[in-house]
């Protein structure tokens, strides 16, 4: 199950184009794994069916801004992921193809409430 903040959003980013963005961590929770995160996608996508290929540089401690580059159904989609917003996004030319990968996905999505800010802790 993909654990996320909200529902994948489908987004148009002037810096790369259409976007298929996942919100799978707060912001800057370092002990979260966007690696894990990404394997856990690869197996949503393997059970509905499709196969996502990823390719990512070398771990790095502290990694944080990763790009890399994915493949499905024949596509090269951009890969980006971010501890600073939480975020992974895919970028595609095609609306279409993020579409597909967003209906292939939607059955293995649970939303989870964010967790609290330090500010809705203050009495």
């Amino acid at each position: 199950m993909l654990q996320l903040r909200m529902p994948p959003l489908l987004e148009e980013r002037n810096d790369v184009g259409l976007c298929l963005i996942f919100f799978p961590s707060a912001w800057l929770r370092r002990t979260f794994s966007f690696r894990t995160f990404i394997d856990q996608l690869q197996s949503a996508l393997l059970a509905s069916g499709s196969c996502l290929t990823v390719e990512l540089p070398p771990l790095q401690a502290e990694e944080d801004f990763v790009h890399g580059k994915a493949q499905w159904a024949g596509k090269t989609l951009g890969l980006y992921f971010e501890y600073a917003l939480g975020y992974l996004q895919l970028e595609a030319p095609s609306r279409e193809v993020l579409q597909e990968i967003s209906s292939f996905v939607a059955s293995h999505v649970q939303v989870v409430e964010p967790p609290p800010t330090p500010k809705s802790l203050r009495r």
